[in-house]
């Protein structure tokens, strides 16, 4: 055992397999999936989207290989920076925990903001009152800081309550999320107005099928961030270490049919090319809106809510362990090893969390129109 790395208490074994499947899969589908069809398929056309985005999935299980060897050698809090600390040192293990730190926090943050975003499109009326002040020429209102900010408290009370309540509510997001999806799916697809020639050219015009392809390939591994939060819970596990290789698999796998549905329920709606063409917001909420109207782009912003709240849920879960593993390597103050009294789970790496990501709500949500 390495110097800093002393007899700790444990965490609660209660996360069953469905539950870490949801973790990774849940965290892995987000606003994007929802939001960017009509962007991607301008860079590479329905197809390619479809097949880049597969062939993604199968290089994150080549790394997920590492992943389930390491976990099942250190089924332990901490994931990558408990690798590090034990493979490299001290550190190594230092600069790997902060950047993970850094970047968890910010998918924390940009769920929240787009929780907010989704109410100026469904219910602007509502969200866009009270005027504060600009940021880079986009207006900030109170009802959206007020919507982020109880959605960031809400979700850090609820990993407050235990992995077990946590575990349970991803799962049913999860499935919320897929049902929802595949409903949409079909109902567009099924609609009189909608046509697979509206898929066609299945390749963007003028830079051919492999580069369409290694265009989305580019950005794969973005659209797959949250399948690493497997390892970040492995000491939670109620199941052998074994299975998790098999988890990240189906998980991946669900992510890459998930977005293929995105692709195909957005395309068959409306000619691809002109919808990039119009260079609409949200491109699939128009799409869905003319097929079905306020009913579909309900039920479709129901699938975009269940994306966000599983990245909220599953980010939120990932970070505080990873700050617990700092803690009890001694990395950050004392406090942050310790668990809740109660419901045993690392609390202050959730409240830090909620502090440091709730400054964002206060920013301008212009990164979502990107």
């Amino acid at each position: 055992m390495r110097k800093g790395m002393e007899k700790h208490e444990q965490l609660q074994k209660t996360l069953k397999p469905h539950w870490v499947w949801a973790i990774a899969f849940g965290s892995a589908i987000g606003w994007g999936a929802f939001v960017l069809p009509v962007d991607w398929m301008g860079m590479a056309g329905p197809l390619g989207v479809i097949i880049g985005f597969m062939i993604g999935a199968l290089l994150m299980i080549i790394i997920g290989v590492s992943y389930g060897f390491l976990v099942e050698k250190l089924p332990v809090s901490g994931g990558e920076f408990a690798y590090a600390y034990y493979g490299l040192g001290r550190y190594h293990a230092f600069f790997c925990g902060w950047f993970l730190t850094l970047g968890y926090m910010s998918i924390v943050a940009l769920n929240a903001s787009a929780i907010a975003l989704l109410g100026k499109f469904v219910l602007p009326n509502l969200i866009e009152q009270g005027h504060m002040y600009d940021i880079a020429g986009w207006n900030v209102y109170v009802g959206e800081v007020v919507v982020a900010c109880i959605a960031l408290v809400v979700f850090a009370f609820l990993n407050m309550r235990g992995s077990g309540l946590s575990g349970f509510a991803q799962f049913v997001f999860c499935v919320c999320l897929l049902g929802s999806l595949i409903l949409l799916t079909i109902a567009m697809v099924s609609h009189p107005s909608s046509s697979f020639t509206n898929l066609t050219p299945v390749f963007k015009p003028g830079i051919g099928a492999i580069s369409s392809i290694i265009a989305i390939v580019a950005i794969a591994p973005w659209a797959f961030v949250g399948f690493d939060n497997i390892p970040q819970a492995a000491e939670e596990f109620d199941f052998s270490p074994k299975k998790s290789f098999k988890i990240i698999v189906i998980a991946l796998l669900c992510a890459g049919l998930a977005y293929a549905l995105s692709i195909i329920g957005t395309g068959v709606g409306q000619s691809w090319q002109s919808a990039v063409a119009e260079k609409n917001v949200w491109g699939t909420g128009t799409i869905v809106e003319s097929a079905y109207g306020k009913i579909g782009v309900l039920l479709l912003a129901f699938s975009l809510l269940m994306g966000v709240f599983t990245g909220l849920n599953g980010f939120y879960l990932s970070t505080s362990r990873l700050l617990l593993a700092m803690g009890r390597a001694k990395i950050l103050p004392e406090p942050f090893a310790k668990l809740h009294p109660k419901y045993k789970t690392p609390h202050i790496g959730i409240l830090f969390t909620l502090a440091v990501t709730f400054v964002a709500p206060f920013l301008a949500d212009r990164h979502y129109y990107g």
